[in-house]
Parts: structure tokens; sequence; C-alpha cells
């Protein structure tokens, strides 16, 4: 009957804390660092935290020796990090918009939530069988998605509301708000302790293991290509497109949804053809994005937006799907927890040394333009430019990944045999695969 009943409140927390999710990213978390008069390179810190932060899941078992449980240590970690938005509303009731405000505020949350969801895991995974762990994270994963939705509608409307200020207070008070309802179930779920001691963790195992570390070469190039461009498209979209929210909120509708039908899609080409199929498909159409920021301006961006968010759900599910896959797949028989430290600490540290460069360039560029054969272009778009590089040399290196992948046959309705497409189908993998000779 617990096991039930705890089952049912974390999809009912999943559902709510979308109510922060959705807050602390995109065009909301930009729209709140825009009233709070925060810089490009805040922004882009501001943005990156979450991944910044997950390599202090390490500390995870310093609270399990200070608080003892794992009931305690989910709800003081969830007390601080879920609350840590309360502060937001206050000064925008006082009016104070420093920066530092917002920043500080997504510090404390990006921090004890990587405790939070380490405590849950781990958790979760003794409560829910094995045998029904797929349908529950499934169900609960849709739950989640449908919750999200509604948000980003709800947060869209408020800040495109005529009185700007009462909209983004409103949009800060949900987000307060979601933080104290979601630490509130958390008290109402049963947590089993811990069984045995955590095994040890030794870092110098996975360094040793030559096919880990070409997987985690690429994944650094990866992370790096994707945090150092990710802020500036909310950043294009809202301080120089100034778009409207209640649009953007749509295009996130329209994102969401396809994701849902994606990750369908994508499940059973995933078992079918490998991850790494699926993760080539996610990368090489990612550019696309890139692309249209670079060509986007205040006379097409509605169009070119709702291709962008089409472009997201194909592309961005893809590469969420497959890129834990392929770190389980490229993990040898030794204990995973140091596989999971190393990967953690290098996501970690990429993170943070791409939204510094990133952000510090952004920055500089923020009051730039460049005019190009007589157009002019934003300073920002060098960013794109520069990002579309880097994720073409992330492709590169993927290259070079070795795992297990079937061959893709296609037995659709197109005309395969013609000239045209056995040109198109002899230059795709030649463009996707470089071979070191």
């Amino acid at each position: 009957m617990q096991k039930k009943m705890t089952k049912n409140l974390s999809i009912a927390e999943g559902m709510l804390y979308s109510g922060i999710g959705t807050g602390t990213q995109g065009f909301v978390l930009a729209s709140l660092a825009m009233y709070f008069n925060a810089t490009p390179l805040m922004l882009s810190m501001m943005m990156t935290l979450l991944y910044t932060t997950r390599m202090f899941q390490l500390l995870t078992p310093k609270f399990y020796k200070v608080f003892k449980t794992r009931k305690r240590v989910l709800m003081v970690a969830a007390l601080i990090s879920r609350n840590a938005f309360l502060i937001v509303p206050v000064a925008m009731f006082f009016q104070y918009r420093n920066p530092y405000i917002l920043l500080i505020a997504m510090l404390i949350f990006s921090f004890f939530e990587t405790i939070v969801s380490n405590v849950w895991t781990a958790a979760m995974n003794e409560i829910v069988d094995e045998k029904d762990r797929g349908s529950y994270f499934g169900k609960r994963s849709v739950m989640g998605s449908l919750a999200s939705i509604v948000f980003t509608y709800g947060y869209g409307y408020l800040l495109g509301m005529k009185n700007q200020e009462i909209g983004i207070f409103s949009v800060a008070v949900f987000m307060a708000i979601s933080g104290i309802v979601t630490t509130v179930i958390f008290k109402f779920h049963s947590i089993p302790d811990l069984k045995e001691e955590s095994k040890k963790i030794d870092l110098s195992i996975p360094l040793k293991d030559k096919k880990f570390m070409i997987y985690l070469k690429f994944v650094a190039v990866w992370v790096f290509s994707f945090e150092f461009v990710k802020p500036f498209f909310a950043y294009y979209q809202v301080n120089i497109l100034r778009v409207d929210p209640k649009f953007l909120a749509t295009m996130g509708i329209i994102t969401g949804a396809g994701s849902m039908l994606m990750y369908y899609v994508y499940g059973k080409m995933s078992d079918k053809y490998g991850s790494k199929l699926i993760m080539n498909i996610g990368m090489f159409l990612s550019t696309y994005s890139l692309i249209i920021y670079l060509v986007i301006s205040e006379d097409n961006y509605k169009f070119l937006l709702l291709l962008d968010a089409i472009i997201i759900a194909i592309t961005f599910t893809a590469i969420n799907l497959s890129f834990f896959n392929l770190l389980i797949l490229e993990i040898s028989d030794y204990p995973m927890e140091s596989y999971f430290a190393v990967f953690s600490i290098v996501i970690g540290v990429v993170a943070a040394c791409s939204s510094i460069i990133g952000g510090s360039l952004g920055n500089i560029l923020m009051d730039k333009t460049f005019v190009i054969f007589g157009e002019t272009y934003h300073g920002i778009k060098l960013i794109f430019l520069l990002g579309m590089g880097t994720r073409f040399f992330a492709i590169l290196h993927f290259t070079n990944v070795e795992t297990h992948i079937k061959e893709f046959k296609y037995k659709g309705i197109l005309p395969v045999n013609s000239a045209m497409f056995k040109r198109i189908s002899s230059f795709l993998p030649e463009y996707l695969k470089v071979n070191k000779k």
C-alpha cells in the first residue's frame, strides 16, 4: 500500500515540478533574467548550472553520513532546492532588480536539486519493481510532459500580459508555490533506507578504459558545443527579436507534443537499429536550428521559429534518448558508480567552461552589429556560427565511438532504385562518417 501511494505521489510531484522546470529554462528564464538586468554571461551561467552541478553528485554519500537516512537527505535537499525561488517574488515585490538574486537562487536550486535527483532515483529503483519500471517511468514522463505543456502555455500567457510587471511577478509566484508543494509531497513519500554502504568510487578504473575514454572525449566536445550556444536561442528571441511570449509558449507546446510522439518512434527505431544511428540523426539535424538563427529576422521569425520548434522535437528527442543509452553501452563490467562519477565530472567542468566562454563572448557581442554584402547582422549571430562549427566537430568525433550499429534499410514508397536516390544514399553515409586511414 505504501509503495503504491509513493508511486502515485511521485507522478503528482513530477507534474507539479514542471512549474519550476519550465521556469528555469528557455524563454521563461530569459524573461526573468531580462527583468533582473542580467548580462549574457549571467544568463549563460544560469542556463548551464543544472549541467555544471552534476559533478556534485559525488557529495551524496557525505549527506548520508550527516543525515543518516535517505528520507532525511531527500527532505533537507528538497527543502533548500525547491524553495530557493521564494526570494525571487519577494525581491520583485520590493522592486529590487539585482541580477545576483536570480543567479544565487539558480545556483542553490541546481546544487541541491542534484542531490534530490540522485536520492530519488536510487529510492524509486527499489520501490518500483523491475518488470514495471518501463511502463511506470514512461507514464510519469508522459504526465510530466503534459504538465510542462500546461505550464509553458500559462507562463507564456502571463509574460505576454500588457502589465508585464504583474505577469512576470505571477510567474515567479507560481514557481515558488510549485517548490513548496513538491517539498510537501516528498514528506508523504515512503522512502526505503540504504540497504548497504555505497560502493567505493575509484576514478582510475574508467580512466584506463580506452573505449570509454573515446566516448568521453566525444561527450566533452558535444556538451561544449551544446552549452556554448544554448542560452543564446532564448536570449535572441526575448532580447533582440522581442517575440511575444504567447507565441513562444505556442512553439513550446508544439515541441512538447512532437517530442512525445518522437520518443515513441525513436524508441522503436533504437531497439531495431541501435542508439548510435538515432544519435547520428539527432546531431546532424540539430545543425539546422543554428542555420535558422543565422538567417532569422524580425520579418520572418514566425515561420522560422515554427520550423525550429518542429526540428527541436525531432532532433533533441533522439539525442536525449540515445545519450544515456550509449553511456551504458560503453561501460565495462566494473562498478558503474566509477563511470558515472567520471561522466558527471566531465559534463560539469565542460559545461562550466562553455558557459563562461560563451557568456563572455555574448557580453562583447551584445551591442555589436556586422555588415556583410550590405546586410546588417547582430553580433550574437557570430555565436551561432561558431556553435555550428563546434557541432560539426562533435559529429566528426562521434565517428570514433565504437558501438554496435545495425544496418538501416528503407522499405517505404520512395523510388529507391532511382539514380537520384542512389546518389543521395551514397553521399550521406560518407558525409556522416570519416574513415581514418
